[in-house]
């Protein structure tokens, strides 16, 4: 196929990852020559493995791979790749991506044919909702309004390979953007800041092209991973940061976009991410005095909680946990009942009583019922544990009494009990594949039943 030179510059920088940079390039080299796509290597690394295994590449034939050496900062490494350093042509598009990252034919043919559209950016929705929400965001094909894109992708921006940016309308004024704001913000967020402070400046008449989740195809090295977790608290306040200093324009959507990264349950938003955290020695007293004043626009897991986990208090915290939980089932509010618990697995670890078998088997139930018909009537009259454990022991002894021939006319009680209280076929299969033995006869007394009615 007949390519355009100058494409698209796609820069991975790197430090230390040879076998990373090997497993990448077997998987995208030739894919991207074909696609016209310019692979530009950043290295930092203090050995010549990650050097020696580029040249590999290029004395193969692959024309399209450039090595640049790098001895200096990550800040400066970033900035000099923002400014086009050891770049052999123009291009039209910049991709910074990960080392670790790749994406297959079928979002790069998704790229380069609407490479022409002249769209100030191209964003990769790489994860097709935010993980707390229950529905997933409506991507139209074109984005064109600047502060809703911020406030429903911001969190998103943070990951550095979704952003390909056109370098005439976005690479302008990088030194500049590197004297405005503060070293560590351009150290942890540089794809951000750009990103935001660009499209503040073409607010007026910006064009976002959107490539949904469908079009995508990533490939994740397994030879190494992020290093972000030991930093992970000092990176994340500094986000509080790197939000606030930009422009007045997306103040209305600060705070929200600056939670809903935090908030992320592989970040801060998950109970069980914190306890690990601690367990590793990465959240202590010296952590948490340091985190007091920012945390509660990071997060809404109170501090409180913290400290308990801190003080390894797990018996207090369950006992919150659960009636928290209880509260939001109380309110009908199911999809933050079901996110508490999903993200506080370690209570079943350390206490696995009869509310929380009891809880657990409904939340599998509520997930079904979601996925498959849009309804939770699993809750249908739950207002509390009590509730729940007397349904389900309830529907429980009524199947039981059916299997095994108990009492006259048990179908019909059964099927009476399932009207009233909201039974779906979905909670009947479950509990029947969890609880009977002769589990035909006890589906197949239902159906006659039903069908006589």
């Amino acid at each position: 196929m007949e390519q355009k030179p100058g494409n698209i510059a796609y820069c991975i920088p790197t430090y230390n990852h040879p076998d990373t940079i090997r497993d990448v390039l077997e998987k995208s080299a030739a894919l991207y020559k074909e696609y016209g796509i310019d692979i530009y290597i950043y290295d930092s690394s203090e050995e010549r493995d990650t050097e020696d295994i580029v040249n590999e590449f290029i004395q193969c034939g692959y024309d399209n791979i450039f090595y640049i050496k790098m001895e200096c900062s990550i800040r400066e490494k970033i900035k000099s790749i923002f400014m086009q350093y050891g770049w052999k042509k123009q291009y039209k598009y910049f991709w910074l991506v990960k080392d670790r990252r790749c994406f297959g034919e079928k979002t790069i043919n998704r790229i380069v044919h609407n490479i022409d559209d002249n769209s100030d950016v191209i964003f990769l929705t790489i994860i097709s909702k935010y993980p707390m929400e229950d529905k997933e965001q409506e991507i139209q094909e074109y984005n064109t309004d600047v502060i809703e894109f911020y406030r429903n992708w911001g969190w998103l921006s943070t990951s550095m390979d979704v952003t390909i940016l056109n370098t005439r309308t976005m690479l302008f004024n990088i030194e500049e953007i590197y004297e405005k704001y503060a070293d560590n913000v351009m150290e942890a967020f540089p794809q951000c800041i750009i990103l935001w402070e660009n499209l503040d400046a073409r607010k007026d008449n910006a064009k976002i092209r959107m490539i949904s989740r469908d079009h995508l195809q990533v490939y994740e090295s397994s030879y190494s991973t992020s290093g972000w977790r030991k930093k992970r608290f000092e990176i994340l306040k500094t986000w509080v940061n790197a939000n606030d200093s930009l422009p007045e324009y997306y103040q209305r959507y600060k705070e929200e976009t600056t939670k809903k990264f935090a908030a992320l349950p592989w970040l801060l938003g998950s109970m069980d991410e914190l306890i690990g955290l601690q367990k590793d020695s990465l959240l202590d007293e010296k952590v948490y005095v340091r985190m007091k004043t920012v945390w509660n626009r990071l997060v809404d897991i109170p501090l409180d909680w913290v400290y308990l986990i801190i003080n390894e208090r797990y018996f207090e915290l369950r006992q919150i946990v659960l009636k928290q939980i209880e509260k939001l089932i109380e309110k009908e509010k199911y999809e933050q009942a079901y996110w508490i618990y999903k993200t506080n697995t370690w209570i079943g670890r350390y206490d696995n009583d009869i509310e929380y078998k009891v809880l657990n088997k409904f939340f599998i139930i509520y997930q079904r019922e979601k996925d498959r018909e849009n309804r939770n009537d699993v809750f249908y009259a739950v207002k509390s544990y009590e509730d729940m454990k007397n349904k389900y022991f309830s529907l429980k002894h009524l199947l039981w009494r059916l299997e095994y021939e108990i009492g006259d006319n048990e179908e019909f009680h059964l099927l009476k009990y399932m009207r009233e209280y909201k039974v779906s076929n979905i909670f009947l299969a479950y509990l029947i594949s969890e609880s009977c033995v002769n589990k035909d006869k006890v589906v197949n007394s239902l159906i006659n039943r039903n069908n006589k009615e």
